[in-house]
């Protein structure tokens, strides 16, 4: 049995309708200059959501690159010290592949958000490091690995999903 209710005049909205609180930028900083600049094209398509606010690498030609793109960009040669200084909120790891666990750990514990590269890590050690950081910090880790969205990868992926390749087994 249904029982149904008809009234006169409306319910009433249980809470009234806010604005949406602006969302402040993700300030973020780039360790690895050289290969770093892979984020700057990405980052154009997010102008109010993601700010770069400094660079660190240890070639001051590098440095000099990203001043000459953006004069206002703290650049750095010093990691500990970009970390102590730099106002961001997340450090994008784009250092040689040896290092990522490293600069990742660091960035964490100086309460730093991460994006890193690939690969996260050379040893279980440092996996588990990376996980132990996570858990002691609450903060973000998150591993950037695009490979398999790549156009070609994609198109393979269409084909076997639309059955080209006959069945899989």
């Amino acid at each position: 049995c249904c029982l149904s209710v008809v009234t006169s005049t409306p319910a009433p909205h249980p809470l009234p309708r806010r604005a949406a609180l602006p969302i402040p930028p993700v300030r973020l900083a780039v360790v690895g200059g050289r290969r770093g600049t892979s984020v700057s094209a990405a980052l154009n398509c997010w102008p109010d959501r993601v700010e770069l606010t400094a660079v660190c690498d240890v070639d001051e030609n590098v440095l000099a690159a990203w001043r000459k793109d953006d004069s206002a960009i703290a650049t750095y040669t010093d990691y500990a010290r970009m970390l102590d200084e730099a106002p961001c909120d997340a450090v994008f790891v784009s250092t040689p592949m040896l290092l990522h666990a490293q600069h990742a750990v660091r960035a964490m514990n100086a309460g730093k958000h991460v994006l890193s590269e690939v690969i996260a890590a050379t040893t279980l050690e440092e996996c588990w490091e990376l996980v132990e950081t996570v858990e002691h910090t609450g903060l973000v880790y998150m591993l950037a690995e695009n490979y398999c969205f790549m156009r070609p990868n994609m198109t393979v992926l269409s084909m076997v999903e639309r059955g080209l390749f006959g069945e899989i087994t």
